[in-house]
C-alpha cells in the first residue's frame, strides 16, 4: 500500500473514531467527573497548570478547533461576565471528559493501522498521539485555573449568603 493510500486509510479510520468518541462522550453524566482524583487531578510537577505556560499554550490554545462551537448539545468554553459557580463546575467536568476522549483516541491509535504498512502506522500514530496531546495539554492548563476561579466563586457566595 502506497503511502497516501496509507493516509488516507488511516484518517478515515482515526476520522471515524473520533466522531463516535465525540458523540459517546455527549451523554456520559458530567458528575462522576471528578477534578481532585486520578487521573484528572492537578499533579506537582504540572505547578497547577503553569508548567504548560512553557510550550507557550496560553498564546495558541485558542486557535486550535473547538468541537462546542460546532455541535450545539457540547458546553460552551468560553466564560461570560454573569457566570456563576455552577457553570464553572461544568466547565471543569467538561475539561475532564474532554481530556478523557482524547486519552481514548491515542489508546485507539494502533487499531487505526490495521492493514497499512507498520512504518507508515508508527508515523501517523505518532503524529495523530502529538495532536491528541495538544487538547489534553490544553485541558490540563485550564483545569486548575477554573477550579481556583470554582473555589472563589463559592466562597464569595458563602460571604454573600451570611
Amino acid at each position: 500500500m502506497t503511502f497516501w493510500a496509507s493516509a488516507l486509510r488511516y484518517l478515515i479510520a482515526a476520522g471515524i473514531a473520533g466522531v463516535a468518541t465525540l458523540f459517546l462522550g455527549i451523554p456520559v453524566p458530567r458528575q462522576i467527573f471528578k477534578a481532585d482524583r486520578f487521573p484528572f487531578r492537578t499533579y506537582a510537577f504540572e505547578k497547577e497548570g503553569k508548567i504548560y505556560a512553557k510550550v507557550l499554550v496560553h498564546r495558541w490554545k485558542d486557535i486550535v478547533p473547538d468541537a462546542s462551537k460546532v455541535i450545539s448539545k457540547m458546553t460552551k468554553k468560553r466564560i461570560k461576565k454573569d457566570v456563576d459557580a455552577d457553570a464553572i463546575k461544568r466547565l471543569i467536568q467538561e475539561t475532564c471528559v474532554a481530556e478523557l476522549v482524547h486519552w481514548v483516541l491515542i489508546v485507539l491509535t494502533p487499531v487505526y493501522s490495521i492493514g497499512i504498512d507498520v512504518k507508515y502506522g508508527v508515523l501517523f500514530s505518532v503524529f495523530y498521539t502529538l495532536g491528541n496531546l495538544v487538547f489534553i495539554i490544553i485541558q490540563r492548563y485550564n483545569r486548575p485555573r477554573f477550579v481556583k476561579m470554582h473555589t472563589y466563586m463559592k466562597m464569595r457566595e458563602m460571604r454573600k449568603r451570611g
